[in-house]
């Protein structure tokens, strides 16, 4: 400490600088934050501080930071440098057990964007995610398709978006680390399956392919080098076995698809999927989950509503008969009722409604499909 009061008053006797009254004071607070670990190079930084704040030069700033030697002047960091955002932050997985399912590029009606423009990690639901790098929260909430969704904005102005979680645990606001739990895998949104999905988005805007962008940060991702295009796979949970999801009817043409706009539906389009039936059709439950209503319901007619595991809801309309009632547990392929036309109905079919966390509704084809259940919506 004495040595480098001696040196830094030397040098401020040489280029006839003084040193500020307060420097004593500069130095023992930096030895007590190098003490503590915060710095190795606070003590240097403090008799900087000491010196250039009373009008010292370059040769005072580095005799400071170099401890004595004198440095070569061309690597001094310039302002503009100094400003520039802090580089190479550790990259990690968002989550540290996984299969990767759907992988960025996919296509298929079912996006909106007509691709896949993420990657989805399959896991265990409550799995905690973590923050793949440093940043600042700047969305927290549901939106949609995505679900419950965070937004990470990284120095460079990168996004990286976090879909389908079940909870948070930071708000919008909040400055992260790298590795650090900002929330829990889930299954809300345009899902069907417990997974996290990741988008990166540079300046928010088009997405790039998340595996090549960890890879650039040294982050192995454990995925399938390639997938044709075609309808993607099932994320992993309690419905990846394709035999827990069964088509509703069987032997049925489709009638009206998910979407469609016409007057006569109450809510301008059409929330499901029109199985066209004969009167009295065996009617299945899609997969299993417990019955949460049995009974008529104005427009629907009689409806079955059946609760899954992560709070989506199926519900069956225009039924003639039931056979289960509410609180009954149900497996998938159970008999549930019979095809009719009650309600808002003109002919005996089924409309089939899949609702996540029972708001609003996204289209079953799409459901179906992503737990290998095909729907040719050609018949």
């Amino acid at each position: 400490m004495n040595d480098i009061h001696h040196r830094l008053t030397q040098a401020a006797d040489d280029e006839g600088v003084p040193l500020r009254t307060d420097f004593p004071d500069l130095l023992r607070r930096a030895r007590a934050d190098r003490r503590s670990h915060r710095t190795r190079v606070s003590l240097a930084a403090a008799a900087t501080t000491a010196v250039v704040l009373a009008g010292g030069g370059f040769g005072l700033q580095a005799l400071a930071s170099s401890g004595g030697a004198a440095p070569d002047p061309a690597q001094a960091p310039s302002k503009s440098a100094a400003a520039e955002p802090r580089q190479g932050e550790p990259w990690v997985l968002p989550v540290d057990s996984y299969r990767i399912t759907n992988t960025f590029g996919m296509e298929g009606g079912y996006y909106s964007s007509g691709f896949h423009a993420g990657l989805d990690f399959a896991t265990s639901y409550g799995t905690p995610i973590k923050a793949i790098t440093a940043g600042k929260i700047t969305a927290v909430g549901y939106q949609g398709e995505a679900g419950n969704r965070i937004v990470l904005k990284l120095e460079d102005g990168t996004e990286l978006r976090f879909h389908h979680l079940s909870a948070f645990e930071v708000e919008k606001g909040d400055r992260v680390r790298t590795g650090q739990v900002i929330g829990y895998v889930g299954s809300t949104g345009n899902s069907f399956g417990d997974h996290v999905h990741l988008e990166v988005r540079p300046d928010g805007r088009k997405p790039l392919d998340p595996v090549k962008v960890l890879a650039e940060h040294g982050v192995h991702v454990n995925a399938p080098k390639s997938r044709p295009p075609g309808r993607p796979e099932a994320p992993s949970g309690q419905t990846t076995d394709k035999a827990q999801w069964v088509r509703p009817v069987e032997g049925c043409r489709i009638g009206d698809t998910f979407g469609q706009r016409q007057d006569y539906y109450s809510s301008g389009y059409h929330t499901g999927l029109d199985f066209k039936c004969k009167y009295g059709k065996p009617i299945k439950a899609v997969t299993a989950g417990k019955v949460t209503a049995a009974g008529y319901k104005g427009a629907y007619g009689n409806r079955v509503v059946i609760q899954l595991k992560d709070g989506t809801e199926l519900w069956f309309a225009h039924m003639s008969g039931f056979e289960v009632k509410k609180g009954d547990r149900v497996r998938a392929g159970q008999v549930i009722g019979y095809v009719g036309s009650t309600g808002n109905s003109v002919v005996p079919h089924l409309h089939l409604e899949v609702r996540p966390g029972g708001g609003d509704p996204v289209d079953p084809a799409h459901a179906l499909a992503q737990h290998g259940v095909k729907v040719d919506l050609s018949d």
